[in-house]
Order: structure tokens, then C-alpha cells, then sequence
């Protein structure tokens, strides 16, 4: 497990750090947007660790980071909107209630009803259950996966593996209770949420089976279908922001001690090495 968490990391580091680190330069169009929308209203969950997440009322997380500089940059400010469930945040921004998701995967009905950003973060995904006892979907006919309502792989498994029960759940912290109650044999999460939760929570026999091997792994900012130019202007800040200013989200979100979610986590001389030719 903790090498899995560990290569994670170290995956989600590379695939996130090269950007230029020019200064932006906003359009008239989107200095007149900023002023006639200075509040942005953003969706965010309470249990998606260490991307985003609430402790004590605050929201925090790697994603949270990544709004600190783009308002930094824009004058931009964010207010934030925060529910438990990831359905019912998505269709509130599809309702308009919400300008933006900072952290979603794009699907074929998401594409229809939001606009999205470049990609900027990339993960990995696994298959978790009780025990390692299976090493592919197919393992899991007749089967029941808990996966929150309206995560982009609930479709994927609907389409791809009708033999396979999906139970809806309001989010990872309730799926990752479903396996453990024996309500679902399985969930699907990256190690770095798991990880945090099963600590937080105290849970020991959650275990990951086997990485997902399907498109769903790239992640992106979605904002509401009138909201172009807020796409325009978040395009520019990821795009640009530097190097340096990456690693230190990196260092604090993903590497730091402090992160509950990988303090356990202890790196080899040759992966301490890489890391600091990265700085």
C-alpha cells in the first residue's frame, strides 16, 4: 500500500510541474468580466484528500492551492460553496447556483452541460476491497462497487460491466463504510484519499487490488456553460504558473510531513535524489 501511495505521489509530481512561468496578460473581455463577476462561486467536497477537503470548517487541499494563485494573479475572489455530495454540487453548477468545480474528470454528459479547462493534474486510480482477491473488473460479476453518485466512472462501469451492481453513495467516506459493512465488495479511489481516510477514521482493511485502466484519470476545472471567459482567464493562470511555485503546493499538499495523508510515507535515496533535482 505504501508503495503504491508512494509512486502516486511521485506520478501526480511529474505530471503537474511543467509550466512556463510568464506573467499573464488578461484580454479587455476578461478584465470586464472579472469586474462584473469579482466572486466566483466554487463546489468543493469534504472528503477528497489531499485535492480538497474540510477540517474544522476550512476548506484546504492541493486544489485549494491552485484557486490561492489564480486569484492572486486575476484579483479574483472565491467564495465557497461546500456540500458533502458531489452530485449535488455538479448540478447546482449546472443550474448556475455555482460558477466553478476546481476538480473534476470530464465525461460525455458533463461535456454537454459545463465547460472545462485544460487539463492540470493527472492520478491514478485503484480498485480497493476487504481483502486483494481480484485482479480485474471482470473478477467482480455479480458483484456490488460503491462509487459516489455521479463520479465519472459510475457511468463507465453502467455501460462497460452491466453484471457489476453500482451502489450510490453521497461520497468516498460513505463508499469506503459501504465495503467495510459488507453493503459492496469494492470501491475506486486513488491511494492518496484512502489513505487519509482510513487514518483519519481509523479504519485498518481497506486494500487496493489493482490499478483502473481506463481514460478517467485526467483531471480539470469545469465552470458553468456561460462562463467562457472565466475558462479563458483559468487557462492562463494554470498555464502559467511557475515551477517553483508548483513544487511548494507540491511540498506542502503532497510531500509534507504535515499532510495526514502521507505521513507514514518513507522515500529511497535514489526517489530523494529525484526530488531534489526537481526543486
Amino acid at each position: 500500500m505504501k508503495h503504491i501511495i508512494k509512486l502516486f505521489f511521485i506520478f501526480l509530481f511529474i505530471t503537474t510541474s511543467l509550466y512556463s512561468s510568464d506573467k499573464i496578460t488578461l484580454t479587455k473581455k476578461e478584465k470586464e468580466f472579472i469586474k462584473k463577476h469579482p466572486i466566483i462561486k466554487v463546489g468543493v467536497e469534504t472528503n477528497w484528500p489531499p485535492f480538497e477537503f474540510v477540517e474544522e470548517g476550512e476548506y484546504k487541499g492541493l486544489t485549494k492551492g491552485y484557486l490561492d494563485i489564480i486569484s492572486q494573479q486575476t484579483g479574483i475572489k472565491f467564495q465557497y460553496i461546500i456540500d458533502d455530495s458531489w452530485s449535488n454540487l455538479l448540478q447546482k453548477t449546472q443550474a448556475k447556483k455555482i460558477d466553478l468545480l476546481p476538480i473534476l474528470t470530464k465525461t460525455t454528459q458533463t461535456e454537454k452541460s459545463l465547460l472545462f479547462t485544460d487539463k492540470y493534474i493527472s492520478i491514478r486510480e485503484y480498485l480497493f476491497s476487504k481483502e486483494i482477491q481480484y485482479n480485474n473488473l471482470d473478477d467482480l460479476k455479480n458483484k456490488t462497487i460503491a462509487i459516489p453518485k455521479d463520479y465519472a466512472y459510475e457511468t463507465y462501469i453502467k455501460e462497460r460491466y452491466p453484471n457489476i451492481t453500482v451502489l450510490s453513495v453521497n461520497n468516498m467516506l460513505e463508499a469506503i463504510d459501504a465495503v467495510v459493512t459488507s453493503k459492496a465488495e469494492a470501491l475506486i479511489a486513488n491511494p492518496a484519499i484512502i489513505s487519509y481516510l482510513t487514518k483519519k477514521h481509523n479504519i485498518t482493511d481497506i486494500l487496493a487490488n489493482f490499478p483502473l485502466k481506463y481514460n478517467k484519470n485526467e483531471m480539470f476545472m469545469a465552470t458553468r456553460n456561460d462562463f467562457g471567459t472565466l475558462v479563458d482567464i483559468l487557462n492562463k493562470v494554470l498555464n502559467n504558473i511557475s515551477v517553483e511555485d508548483k513544487q511548494k503546493l507540491h511540498h506542502k499538499w503532497v510531500f509534507s510531513n504535515k499532510t495526514p495523508s502521507n505521513s507514514n510515507i518513507i522515500f529511497t535515496e535514489e526517489e530523494k535524489e529525484f526530488l531534489e533535482k526537481m526543486k
